[in-house]
């Protein structure tokens, strides 16, 4: 042991102890938003969206959080075995997780359309999706700065196009409640219009 250095066996445990009372409290908080977010997505038909990340991504961090952070709740000198047991059960849940969400959602975008109606704040919100050989886009409104609320509206292209991603869209605001979109379809230079409407 190096001069000068004192171990202070009760301090360090009380500091051990400190350290898992914060990660069990940092552990139900996430527990809490991750019910309030189902809660809200299923009983409100409202979902997350902060800055530009979805509730899927939100729900994956939230979720991965909950099972990598029981590892620190044993005393890995009384529970080695537990510990490592923990963590192996643990990243192999994690890992279908994180490729579900790459396969699935990781390729989202969305692009933002301001009603440009005077006294009208509302704002048109496109999730842009691509899966093998087909592309779709739904269609929301923006609610209460970070939340976004399904219209039932929906665009298909073929071949997994991505119109707004590539710039290939007209709108026209039609009045307060309906844009008139007209967007490249991805196969012989067609194009579509569709009406898309809050109401």
């Amino acid at each position: 042991m190096a001069e000068g250095y004192y171990y202070n066996k009760e301090e360090d445990m009380e500091n051990r102890i400190k350290k898992k009372l914060k990660v069990k409290m940092v552990w139900n908080l996430f527990i809490i938003l991750l019910i309030l977010q189902f809660f809200i997505e299923w009983f409100c038909g409202l979902r997350l969206l902060v800055f530009g990340l979805s509730a899927n991504f939100i729900r994956l961090i939230l979720s991965s959080f909950l099972l990598l952070s029981p590892i620190y709740f044993f005393n890995y000198r009384k529970y080695k075995l537990l510990k490592k047991i923990c963590g192996v059960l643990s990243v192999i849940c994690l890992i279908p997780i994180i490729f579900l969400y790459m396969f699935g959602f990781s390729g989202n975008k969305y692009f933002y359309f301001q009603n440009p109606y005077k006294n009208n704040s509302r704002i048109l919100v496109a999730e842009e999706t691509s899966w093998l050989l087909s592309g779709s886009t739904s269609f929301y409104e923006r609610k209460y700065g970070i939340f976004i609320k399904p219209i039932n509206q929906s665009i298909t292209t073929d071949d997994g196009y991505r119109p707004f991603s590539n710039d290939e869209y007209k709108i026209k605001w039609l009045d307060e409640d309906r844009m008139q979109l007209d967007y490249g379809y991805g196969s012989m230079n067609i194009w579509k219009t569709d009406i898309i409407s809050f109401k």
